[in-house]
């Protein structure tokens, strides 16, 4: 008897482990052995054209705004101040689409929907009370995260497992959850893939040109590639120059003109999950224009073309390429441009710019957009909208008088 009370107490402890160890995999084990997710959310502010993170963003299901059972505006909400995330594991499912038809047949969204609503608190407390308390076999309640907010961007470290997964994020202000948005995601069994980006698009990288490369002419091609087959255009941003580039299979090549000095070239793509970009900066070490015509426009598959008349009355277009002190730098035949004519050698008297729609009722709605640029400086910008009622096909851009 003695013996067998002596072996007791390590035999509870065998049991411990042995209990510990099979309840690690249940669906209510501890999530301290998830794996650790890196995720980034994208502008958390008012952007330019109006729009939030939350519109950015495609969802599982559905995409809600409680400003209005808030009684805010969301136009005039201040700097969201606070970003919390709940996890739910959900890899007992294979997919998204499988769990929602399982909830919607056993009709689980009516039994949630106020028996642990509060009045009194917030959306988001509310939020965590209901997913705490209705479990069952559906998902696991996996945690509540907050992510560090650095200027217009939050980043952190969550943890979920590997499978799929459900997040509710909520951005707030001052305690209070003024938008929210959800989104299922399949983790990876490599952690070295688990880096989240929502609100961020697709990664854009520029392969050419390299970080600090100084050129001596001013016409360069910029080329790269979108973390997305299925764009098809990005945005290039060259100092006040803003155009649309094509995008084939997740490649992009395109010229840009170079200003005298310092020039940062910026690319952007965008799909449903946002915006994504990268930027290089180089040098222009070479002679400044007196002047100086830049075109771009807005439909692919259109040839505009570029043409300055120097005081002389001398043409300088595709036709004539070199002539009067003036040269095209770079002639595009089939879409978005650019076209660019400098001046070089300049005479006194005035300087007519035009563009010729040179694909003619092709070109019908295209809009051409014009810069000028008088000393390295930008002087004006101007655009047009090509149809049926223009002369010749051809739109005046600017006159401007040199000394």
């Amino acid at each position: 008897m003695n013996k067998i009370l002596n072996l007791s107490p390590l035999l509870c402890a065998l049991l411990f482990v042995l209990i510990f160890v099979f309840c690690a995999d249940l669906p209510f084990s501890p999530n301290s052995a998830d794996p650790s997710i890196s995720i980034v959310l994208g502008d958390l502010r008012q952007s330019p054209d109006g729009t939030w993170l939350s519109d950015l963003l495609p969802t599982g299901g559905r995409e809600a705004n409680h400003a209005n059972a808030l009684n805010k505006s969301i136009t005039n909400r201040a700097v969201i101040d606070e970003v919390k995330i709940l996890v739910l594991d959900m890899t007992q499912w294979q997919s998204e689409a499988e769990f929602r038809q399982a909830w919607e047949a056993m009709n689980e969204s009516a039994l949630i929907d106020s028996s642990t609503h509060d009045s009194t608190k917030d959306f988001w407390d509310n939020v965590i009370r209901m997913f705490q308390s209705y479990t069952r076999d559906k998902y696991r309640f996996a945690g509540e995260f907050t992510l560090e907010i650095d200027g217009s961007v939050a980043r952190g470290t969550i943890n979920a497992k590997p499978g799929l997964n459900y997040f509710f994020i909520a951005l707030r202000e001052q305690g209070t959850t003024q938008l929210w948005f959800e989104r299922f995601f399949t983790v990876s069994e490599n952690e070295e893939l688990n880096t989240i980006c929502f609100g961020c698009g697709p990664e854009v990288r520029i392969t050419f040109p390299p970080e600090d490369t100084t050129f001596t002419t001013n016409v360069i091609n910029v080329s790269g590639t979108v973390g997305d087959d299925t764009v098809s255009t990005a945005k290039l941003i060259l100092g006040e120059v803003s155009q649309t580039i094509p995008v084939n299979n997740g490649q992009f090549s395109n010229p840009v003109v170079l200003s005298v000095g310092t020039n940062t070239i910026i690319v952007q793509a965008s799909n449903a999950d946002g915006t994504g970009s990268d930027r290089v900066t180089v040098e222009f070490q070479g002679d400044s224009t007196a002047l100086r015509a830049t075109l771009i426009w807005d439909s692919n598959d259109t040839d505009m073309d570029l043409q300055m008349e120097n005081p002389n009355g001398e043409v300088c277009s595709f036709v004539n390429p070199v002539i009067g002190g003036m040269k095209l730098d770079v002639d595009d035949a089939d879409g978005f441009g650019p076209e660019n004519i400098s001046v070089n050698q300049p005479i006194s008297g005035e300087y007519i710019t035009r563009v010729v729609n040179f694909s003619a009722s092709a070109g019908f709605g295209t809009t051409a957009t014009v810069y000028i640029f008088r000393d390295e400086t930008l002087l004006e910008i101007r655009n047009h909208t090509f149809s049926v009622s223009d002369v010749n096909n051809t739109w005046e851009a600017s006159r401007v008088t040199l000394p």
